[in-house]
């Protein structure tokens, strides 16, 4: 009975997957830049990401924009779901902007050993995807580095669940 604005934008939940490459013992995040134009941004560095698809399937849409966006084909089992680690069953996702938009995103991680001329095959590669109006640069940057960058949401969270997570997996292997 009480009044609430109403403008709200219905997009539907999204996934997220924080790419972490390890090399010779130091960490680098393969991202992707592309035009955001809501913000203004030419090149907004950000996590492959992409909306949830009609099968309603988080991790399968996180494989495909894995592959699609990060050209990383990827196994199921290699995918770390951070939201289901830090939220349990409890929530779909975070949401990002619950004041204007429906949407949750769910975030996954997925962590790859790759040698310095796979992690140098990794940085600057193309994708244009005119059906989706989407103009994709691969980047892999230095981990901390990379974080300072970030101005989109998605990616801040997903690094610090990613932390989260880490720091149990070390409590977990130091039990043992």
């Amino acid at each position: 009975g009480k009044p609430v604005h109403g403008i709200v934008l219905v997009r539907g939940n999204a996934v997220g997957v924080l790419v972490v490459l390890k090399c010779e013992g130091k960490k680098y995040l393969l991202l992707v830049r592309q035009p955001r134009f809501a913000i203004s941004e030419q090149a907004s560095l950000e996590i492959p990401a992409g909306i949830l698809d009609w099968t309603g399937d988080y991790r399968k849409v996180a494989l495909s924009e894995l592959e699609e966006e990060a050209q990383i084909v990827a196994e199921d089992s290699e995918l770390i779901d951070l939201t289901r680690f830090w939220w349990g069953d409890s929530t779909d996702g975070f949401a990002a902007s619950c004041g204007l938009l429906d949407e949750r995103i769910r975030l996954f991680a997925i962590e790859r050993e790759v040698t310095p001329e796979q992690l140098k095959a990794m940085d600057g590669k193309d994708q244009t995807y005119m059906d989706e109006n989407e103009w994709i640069r691969t980047e892999v940057l230095p981990y901390e580095e990379a974080a300072r960058q970030f101005v989109d949401g998605k990616n801040l969270i997903a690094l610090f669940l990613y932390e989260r997570w880490q720091r149990q997996q070390s409590a977990v292997s130091n039990q043992q």
